[in-house]
């Protein structure tokens, strides 16, 4: 079961986290912090507009940009290293100091289509520094995200929250909260994080999560251009119980001792994905209410770790179920 949840009122303190520069760039606690905990707010440090992409080739890029989108048939790629070149020359430099993490095959692909376009179109060879343009994109591919739609869809880049490495164990998950690209990061693992301990996040859906090593391996390289995860999950066998277990036919009769060999599946799960997940949340409000007669005690717990998870995981996303999940505790509770 979840642990229990850090107090996190108001803003985050200054300072929690930190950049390690000593070989990759990665990010890091400055000091220990809780399941829960919320360890930082920041804006993007780059925002590549969506909406009408053309006109701001026309408007904010060099002249030749125009050309050479219809000539490759990129407008994206080349609307990401124009609003790098719009940068001030500090923020250019932190967001090639990103680099790209380990298992990256993004840059090599960039630079063998690049050769293959100046070879087909020599006379572009100095149009742009080609060099940077495979970097400045390569980065942004890599580190960035987009925006839900509603958020206005702009591809944005994070000076530090970017810097999470992924992993198929993560020790925290980030939520964008508003239309300006605020984002938030929050504590994911039930041990916290400790001191000097990197953060990592996961880089493709809670499902690919779930799935044993050859399935997530290969779903993880389609979704990420070829991205090898080294993690340390990763790295071992990968034996792991089944969440649908647990869930399967699960219903308000159940007998008791059904109930409970399905309780301990469940903790088998927590030993061995440790950090909070919205789909173990809603196993846990599910198997919460057919504990309800038979458990109450176990119940309140499992709806009291559903309310954590799904808050700490969704976020603003998440008020919904964090409501019902509120009302189905103070049923109990009466």
């Amino acid at each position: 079961m979840a642990p229990v949840r850090a107090s996190c009122n108001g803003p985050p303190e200054k300072g929690l986290l930190r950049v390690d520069l000593t070989s990759v760039p990665t990010l890091r606690a400055s000091t220990a912090l809780g399941f829960g905990a919320l360890a930082l707010r920041e804006e993007p440090l780059l925002r590549v507009p969506q909406d009408n992409l053309k006109g701001f080739l026309s408007s904010s890029a060099p002249e030749i940009f125009a050309e050479l989108a219809v000539r490759l048939g990129d407008e994206q790629r080349l609307g990401v290293f124009a609003a790098f070149l719009l940068l001030s020359e500090g923020k250019q430099q932190v967001l090639l100091g990103m680099g790209l993490p380990p298992g990256s095959q993004v840059l090599e692909a960039n630079e063998k289509a690049i050769a293959a376009f100046l070879r087909d179109f020599p006379t572009y060879s100095g149009a742009l520094d080609w060099q940077l343009f495979a970097r400045v994109v390569a980065i942004v591919s890599e580190r960035g995200t987009r925006l839900p739609s509603e958020q206005g869809g702009c591809h944005v880049v994070y000076e530090h929250s970017d810097l999470a490495s992924h992993s198929c164990c993560p020790n925290a998950v980030v939520e964008t909260l508003s239309d300006d690209g605020l984002r938030e990061l929050r504590v994911l693992s039930y041990e916290g994080i400790a001191e000097n301990e990197e953060v990592t996040v996961s880089y493709v859906p809670e499902e690919l999560l779930l799935q044993p090593l050859p399935d997530r391996s290969r779903g993880i390289s389609e979704l990420r251009q070829g991205y090898l995860c080294r993690c340390p999950r990763c790295k071992l066998s990968d034996e792991m119980p089944n969440l649908t277990e647990v869930s399967k036919d699960l219903k308000l009769d159940l007998a008791l001792e059904d109930l409970q060999q399905r309780l301990h599946k469940l903790k088998q799960v927590d030993v061995a994905l440790p950090f909070a997940m919205a789909s173990k949340a809603r196993v846990r409000f599910r198997l919460a209410q057919a504990c309800e007669r038979p458990l109450p005690s176990e119940a309140k717990k499992l709806y009291e770790d559903a309310f954590d998870e799904t808050d700490i995981v969704l976020g603003q996303k998440g008020l919904r179920n964090v409501s019902n999940i509120k009302r189905r505790l103070e049923q109990l509770d009466t």
